[in-house]
């Protein structure tokens, strides 16, 4: 009894030990670092150039109201954009923007009870300070969408065939939504992509132009 006792006693650590003793932990799997797609963050400076096609709306002290009735005018700008800051997926810029846009047309004009159709050349120049947010969307790199806000001050000329002269010299204010096109295809090269959009300008005073208009610009890095 004895001896079964005694070996009963020596085996129990042993067995004890079987139970006792912790289980390996769980093998650590190395993670896999997945590489986000680089984004447009260039500070650079861009010049832009835009090609834009115009149809106005001209009051005229208040009452006299003429528009054109056919074709647009062609409207050339010149414009310096700067990068302000990135929070997120958006983008601030500022631009500053002149340009000038002349054509011939016929223009229908409403005065009160009367009216006309007159044949006459145009010339219009305007000079604006835009603010521009653009949005990127994940794993869409090659089109942003984007809004600017702009103010400004345009000058516009009419003379009709018969002589006869309009000088109106006016502030406005436009909204341009629009979109950037292969901003990200190349940033530290000299093409920094280019935009297609609408734009809806509106004067104020008495005496103003009312517009809208398409656009196209191309941008280029300096």
């Amino acid at each position: 009894m004895g001896k079964w006792c005694l070996g009963l006693c020596l085996a129990t650590p042993a067995f004890a030990e079987i139970f006792v003793r912790p289980l390996p932990g769980p093998v650590a799997v190395p993670a896999i670092e997945v590489e986000e797609p680089t984004r447009y963050q260039s500070n650079r400076l861009q010049l832009a150039a835009e090609f834009s096609m115009l149809t106005p709306t001209i009051f005229q002290n208040g009452g006299t109201q003429i528009e054109q009735t056919s074709g647009g005018i062609p409207v050339v700008s010149l414009g310096a954009k700067l990068p302000l800051f990135r929070r997120g997926r958006f983008q601030f810029d500022v631009e500053a923007q002149a340009g000038i846009g002349t054509g011939s047309g016929t223009f229908q004009v409403n005065n009160g009870t009367l009216r006309n159709a007159e044949s006459a050349r145009v010339v219009w120049i305007p000079a604006s300070l835009e603010f521009t947010t653009e949005y990127e969307f994940a794993g869409l790199l090659f089109v942003k969408p984007a809004l600017s806000l702009g103010v400004g001050g345009q000058y516009f000329t009419q003379r009709n065939l018969a002589g006869g002269l309009r000088d109106i010299v006016s502030p406005f204010f436009t909204v341009h939504p629009h979109l950037l096109f292969l901003q990200n295809s190349d940033p530290n090269g000299w093409f920094g992509g280019f935009t297609f959009g609408l734009t809806r300008w509106w004067g104020v005073g008495p005496s103003r132009v009312d517009a809208s208009s398409i656009d196209m610009a191309f941008l280029f890095n300096l």
